[in-house]
């Protein structure tokens, strides 16, 4: 069986656009091992053509995790300051790009566990409509709307997993890497957060019927 996941037919193939490509303000002449060492020793420089390659992705990577969302910008923040503060962790340059993910979801994860604390305590006190914009149609919206209603009950590991997997179409060894977990943990969670998106969209008509009628995840 392939490893390529599924788009889950509920979800719009805009839901959550990309970023525009930016123009690269500098290119790094040196070598990779280099970058890395002037992005730990602080080069303003560096830290510019850093931003220049990796923004688009960690800003694609929070939007989908939570869709339209008033704090997806603030997480972008959030992750760039957890990136400049942890850079000295990394020890092989090739992995930046896994760990630039891997620390976008961490921060992604900490405002999830936050809202999911308050919405069991009922601290939570409206739901954000996530999917207004131009981009896509009335129903595609009304769509959107309602798998990120459904996203908004699953718990933030079963919905991370869920999103890397069928939204952001990551294959199951990135998942893992991104979400530092085994292969078989990665497939175990996958597979509970199938059956809780499963049944919770049953509820959801709209979503049950493209469920039923589309091709389902494999």
């Amino acid at each position: 069986m392939s490893n390529a996941p599924r788009r889950l037919s509920a979800v719009p193939n805009d839901a959550a656009p990309d970023p525009p490509v930016r123009v690269l303000r500098a290119a790094w002449h040196g070598s990779e091992a280099e970058f890395l060492q002037a992005l730990q020793d602080g080069g303003g420089g560096a830290w510019s053509i850093f931003y220049d390659r990796f923004a688009g992705m960690i800003h694609a990577t929070v939007r989908r995790q939570l869709g339209r969302d008033d704090s997806v910008e603030d997480l972008v923040q959030d992750a760039l300051h957890r990136l400049v503060s942890s850079v000295k962790s990394v020890r092989d340059p090739e992995c930046l790009p896994g760990w630039v993910r891997a620390v976008t979801i961490n921060t992604v994860r900490s405002e999830l566990r936050r809202r999911y604390v308050r919405r069991i305590l009922h601290f939570d006190s409206a739901a954000l409509d996530r999917a207004e914009g131009d981009a896509i149609d009335h129903d595609g919206r009304a769509l959107l709307r309602s798998v990120y209603s459904v996203l908004d009950q699953m718990s933030p590991e079963l919905r991370i997993v869920f999103v890397l997997r069928y939204i952001d179409e990551h294959s199951l060894a990135e998942v893992a890497e991104t979400c530092e977990w085994s292969l078989a943990t990665t497939k175990r969670k996958l597979s509970r957060a199938q059956q809780r998106f499963a049944k919770l969209a049953e509820q959801l008509p709209e979503l049950r019927a493209r469920l039923e009628g589309g091709e389902r995840w494999t």
